[in-house]
């Protein structure tokens, strides 16, 4: 390190860069997530409860994969689907069934990258997803 900050001052930035990004990212996840959630009317309980491959979970694995950048890691932690390879797997055998054109799927898609606007005009998240998912991270 030089005493101007040289490149250990770089890569330190360039170490709080990518948190804050990674961070930004699961922030959206969080918010897709309880979007899909509330759509799918389900809830920790039914994370908890629900089978590891159950439909709704695949469903909700298949649309997070497909609009996120989500990681099957933290899509298996949050949906609590087993292990990461069976979310890749399953969510292969949805979309070789077809599931991507399943109404269902395209609702979802829908609900949860939809935005709202407030009443000057300006662009926000559709606030019910969001309040749920505030729920799901405490």
């Amino acid at each position: 390190m030089t005493k101007d900050g040289g490149e250990a001052s770089d890569i330190a930035q360039a170490h709080y860069d990518s948190r804050d990004l990674r961070e930004a990212n699961e922030l959206k996840w969080e918010l897709c997530l309880g979007r899909g959630l509330a759509e799918l009317g389900k809830t920790t309980t039914s994370i908890r409860e629900d089978l590891k491959s159950a439909e709704w979970k695949v469903l909700l694995a298949a649309v997070m994969k497909r609009y996120t950048s989500a990681t099957n890691v933290w899509i298996t932690r949050k949906l609590n689907m087993g292990i990461p390879q069976a979310v890749s797997q399953n969510v292969g055998k949805f979309n070789a069934a077809g599931g991507e054109k399943d109404e269902r799927y395209k609702k979802l898609i829908i609900r949860i990258t939809e935005w709202s606007f407030d009443n000057s005009g300006t662009k926000k998240a559709a606030p019910s997803g969001a309040a749920f998912s505030s729920k799901i991270m405490n």
